[in-house]
């Protein structure tokens, strides 16, 4: 296993937590100008395809203030973060009823991995706030955002994810093996679009009946909407229809 420490604030407890030191390290030599320069969660994609990395089976990377994990897998690729959540799920799930909260934005196929453990699946809106209010009114197993956040007991905490992840690895690297294995079935089609008043003919074409989900909304951060679009193997031709409407309408 590689950890990836993006030169952040996880760099300052890699000689206080005990799972740190039975890992191999990069980017922790940080100097307060570095984080997350080429490096950390944004980063692990490339990261991965190092020659000196590619020995490993994991790697792990955390944003500059931690908050964030993402997981990379040899002979996988990125994990997305719907399997990281399920991974979570399966190790942690009890006797008792439970819920996973997740966002809008959370590829559908999750629900029907979840309803396998029973386990019920609730969304909210874009935002850890949203997640974690929603976590504390249900007393929610697990709440997860699909940038790579994780949140247990209503804090979202990417070294406290990254624990847990390396615990289950330890103890039962084959749950892992095989929920790699299980299929989200939904595919995600994403789109950048400014406002305009072409975005009526948009809402239209969501109110439609049909078996795409469509969800349109607007950046927390940027002067943009962003559209989902998830769609399965069966619907492709509806899709494909759909993208090439868009493309008209927003060229």
């Amino acid at each position: 296993v590689l950890v990836d420490f993006a030169n952040g604030s996880s760099s300052t407890l890699i000689k206080k937590i005990n799972f740190f030191k039975k890992v191999d390290k990069i980017n922790y030599n940080y100097n307060l100008n570095n984080i997350n320069y080429n490096c950390g969660s944004n980063y692990l994609k490339k990261t991965s395809k190092k020659l000196s990395n590619k020995k490993y089976d994991y790697i792990l990377a955390f944003d500059g203030d931690a908050d964030r994990l993402t997981i990379f897998k040899k002979n996988y690729g990125l994990i997305e973060s719907e399997k990281v959540a399920y991974i979570f799920a399966s190790f942690l799930n009890s006797k008792r009823k439970n819920y996973i909260i997740s966002t809008l934005i959370s590829n559908p196929g999750l629900n029907v991995l979840l309803k396998e453990k029973k386990i019920q699946s609730l969304k909210t809106k874009v935002g850890d706030r949203n997640v974690i209010n929603l976590q504390e009114k249900k007393n929610a197993l697990l709440g997860f955002e699909t940038s790579g956040h994780y949140s247990f007991m209503n804090f979202m905490d990417g070294i406290y994810a990254a624990g847990i992840f390396l615990l289950i690895l330890s103890k039962n690297e084959k749950l892992i093996l095989r929920s790699l294995q299980k299929k989200l079935n939904y595919k995600l089609y994403k789109l950048n679009l400014k406002k305009t008043k072409k975005l009526f003919h948009l809402k239209k074409l969501m109110k439609k009946k049909n078996n795409l989900k469509i969800l349109l909304r607007k950046s927390m951060w940027e002067k943009i909407y962003r559209l989902y679009i998830f769609y399965t193997k069966e619907d492709k031709k509806l899709f494909l229809n759909t993208k090439n409407y868009l493309k008209f309408l927003f060229k």
